[in-house]
């Protein structure tokens, strides 16, 4: 909701149904006018380019037992490596990545896909919190770019909904 401020349209885009419903009832009820909420496998059915992508991959390789379980685990990291093999066709000259990531996922994998695609990184925010089973997990949202260049005020913002994240959105 907060980049619906500074945006002059986003594109939210899940392929589980249920996100993508939940992100419509919210946008309805928040009376949000520039986010429009796409059914898509990542960017499967989104050709536009973006100034900024906002990705929460599932970043545990473990094959997903239920529905729910697709939000957290990515078998054999289908899905990262999906999402860096086609970021690029999407991104506008000078246009970001956001992306957060935890160490419970492969983070040699994650910097072998960004050095792979020549992407700068740079480390947003980073935090250490205790998980379901009370470990103590790193979570941190990177940067990520392609190529140098100014981003205006004018974004156009394709967002990436997380199942288990979609109360995040919530006015």
């Amino acid at each position: 909701l907060i980049l619906s401020r500074i945006a002059d349209k986003i594109i939210a885009v899940d392929i589980n149904e249920n996100a993508v419903k939940s992100t419509q009832e919210n946008i309805s009820k928040n009376k949000i006018k520039n986010i429009e909420v796409r059914k898509s496998n990542l960017f499967e059915n989104v050709p536009e380019t973006f100034d900024l992508i906002v990705f929460n991959p599932p970043f545990m390789s473990l094959k997903p037992s239920s529905g729910i379980e697709t939000a957290l685990t990515d078998y054999h990291h289908k899905t990262l490596k999906k999402f860096f093999s086609e970021v690029k066709k999407h991104l506008n000259m000078g246009g970001k990545i956001i992306l957060d990531f935890s160490n419970m996922g492969d983070e040699k994998l994650l910097e072998k896909l960004i050095l792979k695609n020549k992407m700068n990184k740079k480390i947003l925010h980073s935090t250490k919190i205790k998980d379901f089973a009370g470990v103590d997990t790193k979570i941190y949202v990177l940067e990520l770019s392609i190529r140098i260049g100014v981003i205006t005020y004018r974004l156009k913002i394709i967002l990436f909904l997380n199942i288990n994240a979609s109360h995040l959105i919530l006015g």
